[in-house]
């Protein structure tokens, strides 16, 4: 019997609808303008308790000779400890 839960599982799995978010990563992007107030993005909504959280970078190109410091941007990755410690903190 113990097929029958994996079986279930894989069919949730695959029936699930797979929704990532494209984010350009680029100076034109109005998210990394600095009068944006609204640039959080939830990753998580809608998701299934065993989906990940996944976010599509999408990163410009240049020509070559073009300055490799032409846009850098930097991603943080917080967890919910960090979270929690920095609400402890400002309170």
């Amino acid at each position: 019997m113990p097929w029958i839960i994996v079986l279930l599982t894989l069919i949730e799995f695959s029936s699930a609808k797979l929704a990532s978010i494209g984010i350009y990563w680029n100076a034109s992007n109005p998210i990394f303008r600095i009068d944006n107030t609204d640039h959080i993005i939830d990753v998580n909504r809608g998701n299934n308790p065993f989906e990940y959280d996944q976010v599509n970078i999408i990163c410009p190109t240049y020509t070559e000779g073009t300055n490799e410091e032409a846009e850098t941007y930097i991603i943080y990755n917080p967890n919910v400890f960090s979270s929690i410690l920095a609400s402890l903190t400002v309170a």
